[in-house]
């Protein structure tokens, strides 16, 4: 499906533009020489009020400096002159008079632009700052912790949007909060949502903040603020987005929620997709930035190599979430967090794609710890492929230090682990997308990012042997709720990456052990829990954040002996799928929650 056949590379040209100026006689300075080419940032600052008499400093990507030529005016007004070389992308500050209050906005280019300075945009600042503070944010990009483009900005301003949505629709603004026109007046609609607005930014610790939005009952700065609420039943429960707790329950990212979804899969959306797809072929280095664009209403697909537009074809619904292309060869299916899983047809087989929303992230978001779970090159001269595990802690800078590494080629077990030494693996941004795994100094894969709708982040690795790595933050997993019910579909990569067909499953919690760590599950290889099994898991096993089933056999619903195989499961929480090693069968498993 993603073959090149499908995605034809074509060469790129690069057209460089320069402008050259001449001066005539002497060595000196000519009197006469054109200033220093400038732009013009302006706009309005304001809390609901004209946010007057404060001071205001625009800083770019360097951390160069350029003031206002004055205070803003009675109205909030304010123009900034920049030097047309400064380096983007440039964040707005404005001081109160008093120096008690600072508002900060940002610019993703070197153009004349007409910025807003709010509290609106004060918290898109936030959600651009890795601390999420947005007064560090001009430090964090002149340390190189912290970047944005003109899509990632939009694409926080499309969040921040969606947390107002409601109250915008109320005052009839659909202006733009932060590039639109703003008169401070207290009788536009931009006004008013300023004026209805509270927006708490309080540090919870160094390196996060929490985050607070409230509407106030009437459109007057000394009106108590009553919580903003979404749901329209009464709760009075405040609309909090906390950077410390992400919800493990998967879903589909603020701006795609706002894109149009299809008629059988309310977490597919119109949009940009990334596309992973291990192969044994040797893969070119650098790796190949595959993407596709989606339109759910139509389901129409258009696939993308380098950003060179390739084939196109249009999916037909088959079930919840559930699609098929390529006249019946191509079976599709989707998580409630929007990745995507596709079965396709490579010519000789079938193989997996991997796809998810596109996204861009800084190097300062991977910082943590982290577990995984991949199907590795095993570097014989016959592409052979072994499931393996990795836990490791990545710096701000990209650094992996305490790296483990956990495989037996013979037996698929991970529970036996060696040390990586600190220094071989790191991680770089990628100027094109992404993030090159370095290995030694030498680019060995490239990984995306993706952050569900609920916070949680996964990282997806493939490296140019064909190695296929998901990685989540490490964590200690919990006992799931007696009762509770699942149906999904799984994906069996084989050894030589090749996929079998798509399978369905369903199982129900039956008891848990708090004190053993386990619980006890009816499991059946059917979406209808039809003869179910009983099989025990172990919890936080090999290691925390991993699952384990030990082989065995059990006494199925209808008397028959069910084989049990040993299976090694990360959850990759928020995501609403699963990696799982299956020893037994030489197996990579995807495991896919159903709707």
């Amino acid at each position: 499906m993603i073959s090149d056949s499908l995605v034809s590379r074509t060469a790129a040209g690069l057209l460089l533009v320069g402008a050259l100026a001449a001066c005539g006689g002497g060595g000196g300075t000519d009197p006469g020489a054109a200033p220093p080419a400038t732009f013009s940032v302006s706009g309005t600052a304001a809390t609901g009020a004209p946010f007057a008499g404060a001071t205001v400093t625009l800083v770019d990507s360097t951390g160069a400096p350029f003031a206002a030529d004055a205070v803003t005016a009675a109205d909030g007004s304010y123009v900034v002159k920049v030097l047309q070389s400064a380096k983007p992308p440039f964040v707005v500050q404005a001081v109160s008079a008093d120096k008690t209050t600072t508002l900060v906005s940002v610019v993703s280019e070197a153009k004349d632009t007409n910025t807003n300075i709010t509290p609106i945009t004060n918290l898109i600042a936030s959600r651009l700052s890795p601390s999420g503070d947005p007064t560090k944010l001009a430090g964090e990009l002149k340390a190189g912790t912290a970047t944005f483009t003109t899509v990632s900005l939009q694409v926080k301003v499309a969040e921040i949007v969606a947390l107002i949505q409601p109250l915008m629709d109320a005052a009839g603004d659909k202006s733009d909060p932060l590039n639109g026109k703003l008169v401070a007046d207290g009788t536009s609609s931009a006004d008013k949502v300023l004026d209805s607005l509270t927006i708490s930014i309080k540090p919870s610790s160094a390196s996060s903040v929490d985050i607070v939005v409230a509407a106030k009952p009437k459109p007057d700065d000394t009106a108590s603020p009553m919580p903003l609420t979404f749901s329209g039943g009464g709760t009075n429960a405040p609309v909090t987005v906390t950077v410390t707790a992400p919800s493990g329950t998967p879903s589909v990212p603020a701006d795609f929620a706002l894109m149009p979804a299809s008629s059988n899969c309310s977490a597919l959306h119109s949009g940009t997709y990334r596309m992973v797809s291990p192969s044994t072929k040797v893969l070119p280095d650098p790796l190949h930035n595959d993407t596709m664009t989606i339109d759910a209403a139509t389901l129409a697909i258009a696939y993308y190599r380098d950003g060179i537009a390739g084939g196109t074809e249009t999916w037909t619904a088959n079930g919840s979430c559930r699609f098929s292309g390529a006249a019946g060869k191509e079976d599709i299916v989707v998580s409630q967090a929007g990745v995507i899983f596709m079965r396709y047809g490579n010519g000789t087989g079938f193989s997996v794609m991997i796809s998810f929303p596109e996204q861009t992230h800084t190097l300062a978001e991977l910082a943590g710890n982290w577990n995984a779970l991949s199907i590795e090159n095993t570097g014989t001269t016959a592409p052979a492929y072994t499931g393996a595990a990795l836990s490791a802690t990545i710096s701000a800078a990209g650094a992996l230090t305490a790296m483990k590494s956990c495989r037996n080629t013979t037996t698929w077990d991970v529970k036996s682990c060696v040390d990586v030494p600190d220094g071989q693996v790191a991680i770089r941004a990628n100027a094109d997308a992404g993030f090159d795994f370095m290995d030694n100094g030498k680019v060995g894969g490239r990984a995306f990012a993706y952050r569900s709708g609920g916070g949680e982040l996964m990282l997806v690795n493939l490296d140019t042997d064909g190695s296929l790595t998901m990685l989540t933050r490490q964590r200690t997993n919990t006992l799931p709720t007696v009762g509770a019910n699942k149906s999904g579909w799984n994906l069996a990569l084989g050894s030589a990456l090749t996929l079998g067909a798509i399978s369905e499953i369903s199982n129900t919690v039956v008891s848990v052990d708090a004190t053993a760590g386990t619980w006890l599950r009816n499991q059946a290889s059917n979406a209808t829990l039809t003869n179910p099994h009983p099989e025990t898991f172990t919890l936080n096993s090999p290691r925390n954040g991993y699952n384990f089933r030990a082989s065995g056999t059990a006494l199925a619903a209808d008397g028959t002996t069910a084989n049990i195989s040993e299976i090694t499961a990360l959850n990759m929480r928020g995501m609403g799928f699963s990696p799982l090693l299956v020893p037994a069968s030489k197996a990579f498993l995807f495991s896919v929650d159903q709707p």
